[in-house]
């Protein structure tokens, strides 16, 4: 009997991780005479080889056991894998990784149903490991468009694929790449298929990180990753037209790939190594950079792209400084001019470049809350507390600046819902008054908190809220660096009390009264 699907694992140094991989398998409720397990060890020093041959000695299914050299890439396995496949479909499974036990059944059974060549479910990261997960944002789907969908940021070959498709037009992996050879792979299969599908009913492939990182995906050095990058962008070339669709696709490989080239280690990198990687990015930004694309991109990105496009090593070292400070407040300043807002990295208005390479969409959140940082607090009479506030935007209008405390007030808390639950009861707090002047690129603001309405002993936390190009903001105001501070007064019976402003682990301000 055909099997539904050939499951194609390639193997290399990870015995320790090989027994869940397989455990993964053993249950798969589609069963065991439906799949084909192909191991292909790719010349392991461990014990991996080992470890393979006793799975295929209790495996009840069809099983292939292939031993080899190591080759140096994932494509080779991957290809001898499909030499040897006789599934319907085939599935590519990390020697690191393992699958959900209802994955394959549920795969082959709407691949069927909606005659999907190219189909695949959500992939979650274990361990701490970083999986991009805008695509299932979409749902269920039938037909996943690649042109308007985040389906060019999910293109590891963590997917079932129908063989026929692959036979008939002699898809294989490049095996002249060391990294992200599934995503020319992916690519090919997604726009040459007639439908790649989507299921979203619960998580399918969950990917390991390797402890030691010794995979290809850490140890490449930036001649490779830039090679590798170039082959995955002419592989867009040749199946896509120019044009929006193309764009949309290629966004991403200027978005992560190229733009991870021009990180915190590029300052560190040698003087040669940063000329070569500016020199490949200059010409790969002249291919497949539009002015259309390039509008898409986030100003960081663009900024440093037309920094390595124009050669100037000293502006780019400055923007990407700018852009990877370890201070968590540190922000570059954002100038409103009328509709327009801009970024204002270093280059900005003196280099002669134009505006529009600055320019930025401030609906990105992490962006504005990034201005915001309380930079002192005190006491305003009797019983009012100040938090200076710096909010580093160049022309924001003062009239739209407000601000309230949101409390978690546990003193005057509803006995009944503290017998219920043992979360704090929470209430929004009312606004606050906010007095905002402009300095420069810095909007200072005061935010009066008057804490003689406050019961005895009450959590809150400072927001501030802004509109900004046309967006509204309500952010959170961090104060652990301005805290604790302490007022003391007297009762009208003389005695004396003090008044405590400290922050706790969860970022709240805690106010507490006390008799002395």
């Amino acid at each position: 009997m055909t099997p539904d699907v050939s499951v194609i694992v390639a193997v290399h140094n990870t015995e320790t991780l090989l027994p869940e991989t397989f455990a993964s398998l053993q249950k798969q409720t589609l069963g065991a005479d439906r799949i084909q397990v192909v191991l292909v060890n790719d010349g392991s020093i461990d014990e991996s080889g080992r470890v393979c041959d006793e799975f295929a000695a209790t495996y009840p299914g069809p099983i292939n056991v292939i031993h080899q050299e190591n080759s140096g890439t994932p494509a080779v396995p991957f290809n001898r894998g499909l030499d040897v496949a006789t599934g319907r479909y085939v599935f590519f499974l990390g020697s690191d990784d393992y699958l959900w036990e209802e994955a394959l059944q549920r795969l082959v059974q709407a691949a069927d149903r909606w005659e999907s060549d190219v189909i695949f479910g959500p992939v979650a990261g274990v361990d701490g490991h970083a999986v991009a997960r805008q695509v299932y944002r979409h749902g269920t789907s039938k037909d996943l468009d690649l042109y308007t969908t985040a389906l060019p940021y999910a293109l590891a070959n963590a997917k079932m694929y129908r063989r026929s498709l692959i036979e008939s037009i002699g898809l294989r992996y490049r095996e002249d790449m060391r990294q992200r050879c599934d995503q020319p792979f992916t690519l090919t299969a997604v726009v040459k298929g007639r439908r790649t599908s989507l299921l979203t009913d619960g998580d399918y492939y969950f990917a390991r990180p390797r402890q030691d990182r010794s995979n290809v995906t850490y140890t490449a050095d930036y001649d490779e990753s830039l090679y590798s990058t170039e082959i995955v962008m002419d592989t867009i070339a040749e199946l896509i037209e120019a044009g929006p669709r193309r764009d949309h696709v290629m966004k991403r490989q200027f978005e992560l790939s190229l733009d991870r080239l021009l990180d915190a280690h590029f300052m560190d990198a040698a003087p040669e190594a940063r000329r070569r990687v500016m020199e490949r990015i200059e010409s790969l930004a002249g291919r497949y950079l539009t002015d259309d694309l390039a509008a898409q991109l986030p100003a960081e990105i663009r900024t440093r792209l037309v920094c390595a496009q124009r050669g100037d090593e000293a502006a780019l070292l400055e923007v990407i400084d700018a852009c990877t400070s370890p201070d968590p407040h540190a922000a570059v300043p954002i100038v409103i001019e009328g509709d327009d807002v801009y970024l204002a990295l270093p280059p900005f208005r003196t280099a002669g470049w134009s505006d529009d390479i600055f320019w930025t969409d401030l609906r990105l959140l992490t962006r504005v809350s990034r201005t915001v940082r309380a930079v002192g607090a005190s006491w305003q009479g009797r019983s009012g507390l100040a938090i200076d506030v710096h909010v580093q935007i160049a022309g924001l209008d003062t009239d739209l600046v407000s601000a309230r405390a949101e409390t978690t007030d546990t003193a005057s808390a509803p006995a009944r819902a503290r017998r219920l639950t043992s979360k704090p009861f929470k209430k929004r707090g009312p606004t606050v008054s906010v007095i905002a002047t402009q300095d420069q690129s810095t909007v200072r603001c005061s935010v009066r908190i008057d804490t003689s309405k406050l019961a005895l002993r009450t959590k809150f936390t400072p927001r501030l809220r802004l509109t900004v190009g046309g967006f509204e903001y309500d952010l959170p105001v961090e104060m652990a660096s301005c805290l604790p501070i302490e007022r003391v007064g007297r009762q009208w019976n003389l005695r004396k009390y003090v008044v405590t402003v400290r922050s706790d682990p969860a970022g709240f301000m805690i106010v507490q009264r006390r008799e002395r």
